[in-house]
């Protein structure tokens, strides 16, 4: 259950699960980007995949009060009733520990490949905060608008001439 705060202050905790699954599922799919991924676009040491909005990430990410410590990769999609589900993790948890290892400086890549490693059994330590973001953790980029230059006006095809209506 989550602590509301009683200030803007996001009030922030962790929560260590220990997650494991028969079936090899465990329940919780995590975003395309960790906050060190979204961190490195930002500052021109990598590219975006071009899906997702890492602006909206850090954004999201600085309102929780996550970004003060350091990083980690956010929970997208908890199935309900899942081990997850049941260790209580929550879309918009962060996983700062997999197996006792710290992710928070990893990529995205590097957390999912120790999760999948698990084969149905991991550790986690994640972090929750008191003021969880409403968005999708993998929002979507803006559209782009079209530039429209005098070229591409020029460019435009030109309507042909109709008849006149008799009335209106």
């Amino acid at each position: 259950e989550r602590t509301m705060a009683s200030s803007a202050t996001p009030l922030v905790h962790t929560l260590e699960a220990n997650i494991s699954s028969e079936s090899g599922k465990l329940g919780f799919r995590t975003s395309r980007l960790s906050i060190s991924d979204a961190r490195a676009i930002k500052n021109n040491k990598a590219k975006s995949d071009g899906q997702t909005n890492w602006q909206q990430l850090l954004t999201d990410c600085e309102a929780a009060g996550f970004l003060h410590y350091g990083g980690g990769l956010a929970v997208s999609y908890v199935e309900e009733g899942s081990p997850a589900w049941e260790a209580g993790m929550r879309p918009w948890d962060i996983l700062v520990k997999v197996n006792d290892r710290d992710v928070r400086l990893c990529a995205a890549l590097d957390v999912s490949a120790q999760i999948a490693m698990g084969a149905g059994k991991v550790t986690v330590t994640v972090l929750k905060s008191s003021h969880t973001p409403q968005g999708p953790v993998d929002a979507p980029l803006p559209p782009k608008k079209k530039k429209r230059s005098i070229f591409t006006c020029m460019m435009a095809p030109i309507a042909s001439p109709t008849k006149r209506p008799s009335s209106f």
